[in-house]
């Protein structure tokens, strides 16, 4: 009946029709694309067997509608615009992060539509010819180079990272990111490194920090005078054999290196403990030195030259003893 069917439209039309069904064939449901066109006295057709195509196409459909469902948990906004640059795909959280009207979204707007309409509703960064920049954003369609990563700074005060890929088929898929928190928290460790560096530098004592990776990441410039290093010999994320290496020509005991070490590495407990000793060096000066691990998981090492102290202290024992010895010999 479905032939015959096709058949009289083919004819009424007076052109070629065609239709996909399913059918029984030698026992077996087999998918057929069925096309008829009209002939002198009647219609002619022909059937073809595209089961697996039409097998593959329904598996690659719902591949694509699972990966689409998968996007819209994230927290990235998605969009995706296809070659003739319409809004052809867009997660929730595009959505949401650029609180735009479905309505509007549900037309497909083309990229520059979607631009016109951002700038009108006072979202798009400030720019002192926005004609200028929309034709460059426009413009990446043609790009055959690597496509660039760009950074907003939106009138509400957010930031957003702009990362753009190439879909295979030649669209262009952008994710948006708000790192607005990633951006201030960053902005405050850098303030707060900075006051560090500051109340350190400040500091009598020769004092370096090691974070729990056994890198450099701060010294002061009592420390460099302490250990007669040049300018420019510390450098950020020197590992901590390396700033033992240039120390060593004044104290070569490894083994009280690596006792400092194991409080600056060892995450356990028990080595998260301030540990005090002292180190007499090779030009007869004596340094008292401490360990003191600090909140971040980092640790703090300070030198300080007590060889004066000793001094006396050798002095007044000096004379304690020769006193004793001079009551000795009455």
């Amino acid at each position: 009946q479905g032939a015959v069917d096709l058949a009289r439209k083919a004819i009424e039309l007076g052109e070629a029709v065609e239709e996909t069904r399913s059918a029984v064939v030698g026992g077996q449901l087999r998918t057929l694309r069925l096309r008829v066109s009209p002939v002198a006295g009647g219609a002619a057709g022909i059937a073809i067997h595209v089961t697996d195509s039409e097998n593959a196409r329904e598996q690659i459909s719902k591949q694509q509608r699972a990966h689409d469902e998968a996007l819209n948990y994230l927290a990235e906004g998605i969009a995706v615009f296809d070659l003739q640059k319409r809004l052809v795909f867009h997660n929730r959280a595009f959505e949401q992060m650029w609180n735009l009207d479905p309505g509007f979204l549900q037309e497909q707007p083309a990229h520059a539509a979607w631009l016109d309409y951002l700038k009108e509703k006072r979202k798009l960064p400030a720019h002192a010819n926005y004609a200028e920049w929309r034709a460059r954003e426009l413009a990446l369609y043609q790009e055959v180079a690597e496509l660039p990563e760009d950074f907003w700074v939106l009138p509400d005060g957010r930031m957003l990272r702009i990362a753009r890929q190439r879909h295979p088929n030649g669209d262009l898929l952008m994710i948006f990111s708000d790192i607005t928190n990633e951006v201030a928290l960053k902005s405050s460790y850098d303030a707060l490194v900075q006051t560090q560096k500051a109340a350190l530098d400040k500091l009598h004592e020769a004092v370096v920090v090691f974070g729990l990776d056994g890198r450099l990441k701060l010294s002061n410039p009592a420390f460099q005078e302490m250990w007669t290093l040049e300018a420019g010999q510390l450098e950020d994320d020197m590992p901590f054999e390396k700033v033992v290496e240039l120390c060593q020509a004044l104290f070569h005991d490894r083994a009280v290196w690596a006792q400092v070490r194991a409080r600056i590495t060892d995450p356990s407990p028990e080595a998260r403990t301030e540990y005090r000793g002292e180190m007499r060096r090779s030009d007869e000066s004596v340094l008292k030195f401490l360990t003191r691990p600090l909140p971040d998981g980092a640790t703090l090492v300070a030198f300080q030259d007590i060889t004066a102290d000793r001094r006396v202290e050798d002095a007044l024992r000096e004379r304690a003893e020769a006193f004793e010895q001079a009551d000795k010999l009455k």
